[in-house]
Formats: C-alpha cells, sequence, structure tokens
C-alpha cells in the first residue's frame, strides 16, 4: 500500500513537472516583518483572466526582461497593483496565510505591463515560495526594483477550474513598497502604536 501511495505521488509530481509550471516545493517563506503594507483583494466569476506565464531564471532586477514560457494551464483569475520601490533594498511581496485560495502566483512587471502580453516587460516571478502553495518574493530573491519607479505586482490562482481558483487574497509587502495612489493599508499592532509616542 505504501509503495502505491509514493508511486502515485511522483507520477503526480511527473505530470506537474511535465507541465512545466511546478517544481517541488521547498520554501516556505511568511514574512516576519512587524510593519507593512497590505494589498488585499477576491477572485470571482467576474474577474478578468489571462493567459499566464512562468519562468525560474535568475531575477534582472533593473531589467525588464525576466524570462517567461506560455504556462501549461490557461485562462487564470488575475488582478494588479501599482507599485513604487522607495529606496534600493531587496523587496519582499509575501501572499497572506490569510488568502483563501488554494495556489497563487505572483508576478512583478514593469510599467509597461500588458495582459493580453503576459510574456513581456517581466521583472520577476514566484509560484510556490510562500506558506504551501502560496506565493513569496523574498528578499533574498535580490529584486531590487527602481526607485520612485512604477511596477506592477500581478497576482494570479496556479490552475483554471478547481474550487480554489475563486476567493480572497492577502499580499504582505516589505516596508520600502508602496502602493500607488495610496491604495493599500498599513498594518500596525500594539507596539507600533507605541512606537508613536515614544
Amino acid at each position: 500500500m505504501k509503495t502505491a501511495i509514493v508511486l502515485a505521488l511522483c507520477l503526480c509530481a511527473s505530470f506537474a513537472l511535465a507541465a512545466g509550471d511546478k517544481t517541488i516545493d521547498s520554501v516556505d517563506h511568511q514574512m516576519k516583518a512587524d510593519s507593512r503594507i497590505q494589498i488585499t483583494g477576491s477572485f470571482t466569476e467576474a474577474s478578468p483572466v489571462w493567459d499566464r506565464g512562468y519562468g525560474y531564471n535568475e531575477p534582472a532586477p533593473t531589467a525588464c526582461d525576466y524570462l517567461l514560457t506560455a504556462a501549461y494551464y490557461q485562462g487564470q483569475y488575475y488582478d494588479m497593483f501599482c507599485i513604487e520601490s522607495v529606496d534600493q533594498n531587496p523587496v519582499e511581496i509575501v501572499v497572506n496565510e490569510a488568502t483563501t485560495l488554494d495556489d497563487t502566483t505572483l508576478h512583478i512587471y514593469c510599467a509597461e505591463f500588458d495582459p493580453t502580453l503576459p510574456l513581456a516587460n517581466c521583472v520577476f516571478f514566484d509560484d510556490d515560495d510562500g506558506a504551501g502553495l502560496f506565493s513569496a518574493i523574498t528578499v533574498a530573491d535580490g529584486v531590487i526594483l527602481s526607485a520612485g519607479v512604477q511596477y506592477w505586482v500581478v497576482i494570479s490562482n496556479y490552475g483554471v477550474g478547481d474550487p480554489g481558483d475563486m476567493g480572497d487574497f492577502v499580499i504582505d509587502t516589505s516596508d520600502n513598497v508602496v502602493v500607488c495612489g495610496g491604495v493599500a493599508t498599513e498594518v500596525t499592532d500594539w507596539s507600533a502604536i507605541k512606537g508613536l509616542f515614544k
């Protein structure tokens, strides 16, 4: 029985790898910062869809030429948010565990982002470096965005046709990321509030 289970898991993994999108998840990053920006939203049947890409190459933090390949699955829900970095330090963008989607992907694009051209102008991509099947672009990825320049963060569900494709998402960012137009909300806790009165 155990042999059958192991073979089934290997078979599933080989199908995922054959599809080109998934690799074995070896990272479960969660943001540890006390103060950060949160971006929230939902995927519903009314959400826009796109044909997302995937990629595994090293980041090119000042370029818009991260190599993406058309995903095996097409027609995912997506949402996009304009962000800027306030310094030249690596950014961190992490899908929070409060997210009710089953599986996510994250892209950062240069401002020329066009969802009908999903393979163009990408800065970085992540599939599963967050908790479980959630996405995380971490400081270790070394993604440095030019300060004061607009970029797009695009969150998407991984597959198509699963019940977990619709639901709520929460994205945490490092404190050197701001949302264009001030749409995001800053998360505070009691220690951050006390710090205002020192």
